[in-house]
């Protein structure tokens, strides 16, 4: 089943995707039981041989050259101990005896349930195993990604990664969204996790997970959902999606395209490559909200983030490498001169 998204469409071009090689790690597959998905895949199994994956374009490529390429989801093998140390005694992420990640919050708990932490820590467990071969990063990998499974929900053919906390961002109760709440970044990172691991093992698991996912930015928001549209028509993919209005959050609504880039240039979906389309539109018709000229841009496009100052500087830098990122990947230079101007705007 192939749904179609609810939103207006706007007039723009579509967009030819080439992802970079990084964009994507390992998620243990969503299956179609329920309510609470149980698929299990050994992380003592066997890896894929140690190679690194070729990118595949999608229809036409466009001529791009991946060298330097930023890639937001993997590691360098300098920082590889910092974001995945083996030695669990360490001040940096724990694991459990199954090797997947433990998260832990002050005043939430000591084993949280947090689906973008496990997508972090999968994805650049992955990235570590592709850089050294060692198959510690292989299982931790796996691992974590069933720990993500098991906290998922099915709802129909769709895949939801809930939190199960209230969380109020920017540290605002009037903004809490009470669990369980849902986030687009999170949903787009499962969605590239998901597929690049289709693509690498022969488990059909990973295709249905992927596949789930995908469907989730196609839901009605009369449910849980993530894809919403603006009072202008502009297409967000919401990384704070629950009983709080919408805050349009500029970083997570990339990481959300990054993971339907991944997905649309593996499956040649028509409306994963609409809907990435227009949420690249929406980037460059709400530009001018965000940035900030001479100065740190806003964290969100809504009027949250300009009424309250809400300008993170590491935040603004790492979304003047996404914006490089999404030129690479559309060979579309307006990517490009808007991260520039970032960089120029801030780049201390």
């Amino acid at each position: 089943m192939t749904p179609s998204s609810t939103s207006p469409r706007l007039s723009r071009r579509h967009y030819l995707l080439t992802t970079a090689v990084g964009l994507g790690a390992s998620l243990a597959g969503c299956s179609a039981a329920a309510p609470r998905a149980t698929s299990t895949i050994s992380s003592t199994s066997k890896p894929p041989p140690h190679t690194t994956a070729t990118p595949q374009a999608l229809g036409e490529t466009y001529s791009i050259d991946l060298t330097g390429v930023y890639d937001p989801f993997g590691l360098n093998p300098s920082i590889i101990d910092k974001y995945v140390p083996l030695d669990n005694g360490t001040d940096g992420p724990q694991v459990n005896d199954q090797g997947a990640l433990v998260v832990s919050f002050e005043d939430v708990g000591d084993d949280v349930y947090h689906p973008t932490s496990y997508c972090w820590y999968a994805l650049r467990a992955l990235s570590a195993y592709d850089l050294t071969g060692n198959e510690e990063y292989w299982r931790r990998s796996v691992a974590t990604a069933q720990r993500l499974l098991d906290g998922a929900d099915i709802d129909g053919e769709q895949c939801w990664l809930p939190y199960p906390f209230d969380y109020a961002p920017h540290g605002d109760s009037t903004i809490t969204l009470h669990a369980p709440w849902y986030s687009g970044m999170a949903q787009g990172m499962a969605l590239a996790l998901c597929t690049r691991l289709a693509r690498r093992a022969s488990d059909q698991n990973w295709n249905t997970s992927a596949e789930q996912i995908r469907n989730s930015f196609f839901a009605p928001t009369d449910g849980p959902h993530v894809t919403v549209t603006d009072s202008e028509g502009l297409t967000w993919l919401e990384e704070y999606s629950g009983d709080a209005s919408p805050l349009y959050v500029i970083n997570g609504h990339i990481y959300a395209m990054l993971g339907l880039a991944q997905y649309a240039q593996y499956t040649d979906d028509a409306d994963v490559i609409d809907l990435f389309s227009r949420a690249a539109d929406t980037l460059k018709a709400t530009f001018t909200r965000w940035r900030v000229p001479g100065g740190i841009s806003y964290y969100c496009a809504s009027d949250y983030c300009k009424n309250t100052d809400w300008t993170p500087e590491s935040y603004h830098r790492g979304v003047a490498r996404l914006l490089q990122t999404l030129a690479t990947i559309t060979g579309d230079a307006e990517f490009r001169t808007m991260g520039l101007q970032l960089d120029s705007d801030y780049s201390a």
